[in-house]
């Protein structure tokens, strides 16, 4: 309480009051303030944590204090403070009034971080090209998780996946997959990397072989189905007859016998799928009729450009039934003498003309920037010559197939 205080000058039985004063003892320090909690914002990050208090009376604010250092002036309860690491810290909130303070209980506490390490996906391996049959997702494990999870398009699709394990998607399209970390309630994704469950193996083929027509020669081969199949050959007999063949595709037997006919799809991956056996004799055929002579020399052939057109023409021959013209570069001459692959097909039918416009030397052989192109006809009896080398050697064409 406030008092009023004089000091009285004392000599013998005399005195004198001095002025009258009021003072008072004050006890200005603030009530203790009680930390009841120190929550970490984020188990699965370090992210700060949040110091609840209650309030020490007649205090005009708080501090916060960590490890007896100032940390925060003016601290409100449950604001969040970010101790900048994992450790654990002690904390003491201090309840202050004008130049008098007052210290809470202290509390430790920590800003966890449990998020384990990312996982990191390596190769998602079909387990067999040939059949759906399922993928393995081969990953490296997240640090500090306990189990991992396999996501497929941002769903869950295993609890507990282990590296290399197989999965069945169920079908054969390109999924995403992500492995997903787990700590307790934490987790980190990893990568996400798409992979499929491929089936390549070659569906059946339907053959048919029928005599194309009366009074010619040539058996029309045509067939369907071998999906996945990338080339298909012609059997005749059981022998090779002609690689990369399309449905529609002419054969002339040397005889009028009946022969026995497959189509075998073939994709370099799974086992070679072959057709029925089609067996057709065709009466026409027998002895052939010699292959058309050498065309396209001299006045018979021509060549018509300008600056943004090249056009190439021949004339017809009365025993050719098909015409074919082949393109190759410089390096390829040689192998016209030999049973080496030479000149690409550039054209096979029926037409008098060739527009080349589009063959750019410069591309096609960028060294010598020049194509050479050989025109010969055939019939049911074979090729015709396609003209001889420097002296008397005729060139031979092994045709490496259409040109790119």
């Amino acid at each position: 309480a406030s008092h009023n205080y004089v000091v009285r000058a004392i000599n013998g039985t005399c005195y004198t009051n001095s002025n009258t004063m009021a003072g008072t003892d004050a006890n200005n320090t603030p009530g203790a303030p009680t930390i009841t909690a120190v929550n970490d914002v984020d188990a699965c990050a370090q992210s700060g944590v949040q110091i609840v208090y209650t309030a020490g009376s007649g205090a005009t604010s708080h501090d916060l204090y960590r490890d007896g250092s100032l940390a925060v002036t003016g601290y409100a309860s449950g604001a969040t403070y970010s101790p900048g690491d994992t450790a654990s810290h002690n904390y003491v909130v201090r309840a202050i009034n004008g130049t008098c303070y007052t210290n809470s209980n202290t509390m430790a506490g920590t800003d966890a971080n449990n998020a384990p390490g990312s996982p990191t996906i390596t190769a998602v391996n079909d387990v067999d090209a040939c059949a759906q049959s399922g993928v393995q997702i081969v990953y490296t494990a997240g640090s500090g998780a306990t189990s991992h999870d396999l996501y497929r398009d941002g769903s869950l699709a295993v609890t507990g996946y282990a590296s290399g394990a197989t999965y069945n998607p169920g079908d054969t399209a390109s999924h995403n997959y992500v492995v997903r970390a787990i700590n307790g309630t934490c987790y980190t994704n990893s990568n996400t990397m798409a992979g499929t469950d491929a089936n390549n193996t070659i569906s059946a083929i339907t053959l048919n072989a029928t005599d194309a027509a009366s009074g010619s020669c040539g058996v029309l081969i045509t067939f369907a189905g071998g999906v996945n199949a990338t080339q298909f050959d012609l059997y005749v007999d059981g022998g090779l007859a002609q690689s990369n063949i399309t449905s529609g595709y002419m054969y002339y037997p040397a005889d009028s016998s009946s022969h026995n006919y497959v189509v075998r799809g073939i994709n370099g991956i799974c086992a070679n799928v072959d057709s029925n056996v089609s067996s057709v004799a065709d009466p026409d055929c027998g002895a052939l009729p010699p292959p058309p002579p050498e065309i396209a020399t001299g006045t018979n052939y021509t060549w018509t450009a300008n600056q943004t057109s090249q056009t190439m023409g021949w004339n017809s021959d009365a025993t050719a039934t098909g015409y074919r013209v082949y393109r190759g570069t410089k390096a390829q001459l040689p192998n016209l003498l030999n049973s080496n692959t030479d000149f690409c097909t550039r054209y096979d039918g029926t037409n008098l003309t060739l527009d080349v416009s589009t063959d750019n030397p410069a591309t096609i052989d960028s060294t010598n920037k020049v194509v050479y192109y050989l025109i010969v006809a055939y019939n049911a009896g074979g090729e015709g010559p396609s003209g001889n080398a420097s002296g008397p050697t005729p060139r031979v064409v092994n045709t490496t197939g259409n040109c790119p």
